[in-house]
């Protein structure tokens, strides 16, 4: 790693270089010491930037990645989950946003839920929260709360229904945000969390029948094959297949191979 003499100095931009790095993981564990005599800001943003090469020494797309340090405030995770990962159509789905506060208190947040196309809102429970209110703008659900209290946790639940047209091996994902801001009115860093389910559906597209000999006499036995191939992502529960004989043919019965 990159050596600096003077510690006092130790502020800004870092760097650190590895080379002929093999398979696995790696790991950079780095101290630091918030200053004193700071100005009144809600938290620190620190980012890493990572640039690698192949063994030919051509660059890579840089990865970038950001961590985020409360000052004295509210720090809240935000999480949004369903039992399902698989929809039908017509079908209800009911998610579960969760706001964590791990810090201080916090002065006012703003969930903002966008429901993919396909999925319709519902109904919600905001209310279980005292201060929590809902504004319905088509897919777009607008959640307003004040005065989160630290160390407490906040759930209520979204139900929606699936369109009866969805596109079977499709994948509709709900994005959640979170805005909020500490005592003082200032904004804390922003949260994102995502809900994602695939549309399963059987489907069987095509079916034939086939029917031998070519000729026959009368008391012949004929068999007749019907054929059908499902290629859905999900078994059919219930199939039906309706036949209907010319006059001159008798039905005798029918077997399942």
């Amino acid at each position: 790693p990159l050596l600096v003499a003077d510690p006092g100095a130790m502020t800004g931009t870092y760097n650190w270089t590895w080379s002929s790095l093999g398979f696995g993981n790696y790991r950079l564990s780095i101290d630091v010491q918030v200053r004193s005599g700071l100005p009144p800001i809600p938290y620190f943003r620190n980012y890493v930037f990572l640039n690698y090469t192949d063994e030919k020494g051509f660059l890579w797309p840089i990865q970038v990645a950001t961590v985020d340090v409360a000052l004295s405030g509210p720090v809240i995770g935000l999480t949004k989950t369903s039992v399902k990962s698989l929809i039908h159509a017509n079908e209800t789905i009911v998610y579960q946003i969760t706001m964590q506060n791990t810090g201080d208190s916090a002065n006012t947040l703003w969930v903002n839920d966008s429901l993919p196309a396909g999925i319709t809102y519902v109904s919600d429970t905001v209310a279980s929260i005292p201060t929590g209110t809902v504004l319905v703008s088509g897919n777009l659900l607008y959640f307003g709360f004040t005065d989160m209290p630290g160390l407490w946790t906040w759930s209520f639940t979204v139900t929606a229904v699936a369109a009866p047209n969805l596109v079977r091996g499709s994948t509709l994902t709900n994005v959640v945000s979170l805005n909020y801001t500490n005592s003082n009115g200032f904004l804390m860093p922003p949260r994102l969390t995502t809900w994602a389910v695939r549309v399963s559906a059987p489907e069987i597209l095509s079916a034939s029948v086939t029917i031998g000999p070519n000729q026959a006499t009368p008391a012949d036995v004929i068999t007749a094959v019907a054929t059908f191939v499902s290629t859905g992502t999900e078994s059919a529960r219930d199939v039906w297949v309706n036949l209907t004989l010319d006059w001159g043919l008798l039905f005798l019965n029918a077997t399942n191979v």
